[in-house]
């Protein structure tokens, strides 16, 4: 090994990567500028595997703003930092509008949406170790109003389209796109708007107009959703609902409420939240936190030219009778954007 590859003298490399891994991310991108080495490792899988074995892990939020122009900017909020922290990302080199996003490792995937009205099949995606979008590989189909979801290390977009493939699937380890079979027959008009999807027991959920299917990856197949899913409910997946012990939590259609559906009963219940009221559905979304659920909502008063996104934490779980049970760690307000603007996608990442 040459001196130049060297990390810190007199150290063995191996035990060096184990001491700049446990160094709190915030601090990274100046790391990043010691030397040519430091900024390879920083921007290593290995390095982001060596603090996920150390658990030295934080948490982040990336969260997505249309303002009044239709345009839309994104920040990410470091949950894990005492205070917290909230930066802006640099800009989405996008015009696009009704996209889907999702997570897969360290890399911020923006899928289709539309420009100009037109859908498109362009690619995006944020590296979150470099601080960098660059254009990813393009899909098969243009697709505007899609959903997608991370099912064993496989991006799956579905609808958003008219034509095939209604559905595709993204291997990372491949780095391209293939059509998913389609061996159900939706009504025509129902084939472009997916209102949510969501991977629960090592299978892909999404809802189809008023039903939804079932897509099981092991046996290339789909089916229809459990009958409790066609309920009122469904109108309270418009935006994401994550899955936390087995249990899937959205917000009640045009509620205050939380519903959560329990897999192993086939049957939806009520989150008692102890403390404090929760916010209306409407301009809210959910996410998974390190287990506990995390909840951020819009609120203004009406006059002001400024409205606050707020964001809660609240621990979730089953009480003895089996019923769901919550109660608020923390709550803060975390943004102000201008009236008019509107808090459209928020993704977790543990890095």
């Amino acid at each position: 090994m040459s001196s130049s590859s060297i990390l810190v003298p007199n150290l063995p490399n191996d035990i060096a990567v184990q001491c700049i891994a446990r160094i709190p991310r915030s601090f990274h991108p100046k790391l990043a500028l010691v030397c040519r080495s430091w900024h390879s490792l920083i921007t290593s899988p290995h390095f982001f595997s060596t603090r996920s074995h150390l658990k030295c892990t934080e948490q982040f939020l990336y969260i997505s703003i249309r303002n009044r122009y239709h345009s839309f900017e994104w920040f990410v909020y470091h949950i894990s930092e005492n205070p917290s922290k909230l930066f802006r990302l640099p800009p989405f080199p996008s015009p696009a509008t009704n996209f889907t996003c999702v997570m897969l490792g360290p890399l911020l995937f923006v899928l289709g949406g539309s420009v100009k009205r037109i859908p498109t099949s362009t690619v995006w995606i944020y590296d979150a170790r470099i601080n960098r979008w660059e254009i990813g590989p393009e899909m098969r189909a243009s697709r505007d109003c899609a959903t997608s979801a991370v099912l064993n290390g496989k991006i799956y977009v579905l609808g958003g389209c008219s034509v095939d493939p209604w559905a595709e699937v993204f291997d990372p380890g491949l780095g391209s796109w293939a059509p998913v079979p389609r061996r159900v027959i939706f009504r025509r008009s129902n084939w472009r708007w997916i209102s949510r999807s969501v991977v629960l027991g090592g299978k892909l959920f999404a809802f189809v107009g008023a039903g939804g299917v079932v897509f099981d990856q092991e046996n290339l197949s789909w089916g229809s959703l459990p009958e409790d899913f066609h309920d009122d409910f469904y109108f309270a997946w418009i935006r994401r609902a994550p899955v936390i012990d087995g249990i899937l939590y959205c917000f009640q259609s045009g509620g205050h409420k939380i519903m959560g559906y329990d897999e192993e009963e086939d049957k939806w219940k009520l989150l008692q939240v102890i403390g404090e009221e929760l916010p209306s559905g409407v301009n809210s979304t959910l996410v998974n936190v390190e287990g506990r659920l995390c909840l951020l909502w819009e609120e203004g008063d009406g006059e002001s030219e400024l409205m606050e996104i707020f964001c809660a934490v609240i621990e979730v779980g089953k009480d003895s009778s089996g019923e769901l049970q919550g109660s608020v760690v923390w709550s803060e307000d975390i943004l102000r954007i201008p009236r008019g603007s509107s808090l459209c996608h928020c993704l977790q990442l543990e890095l």
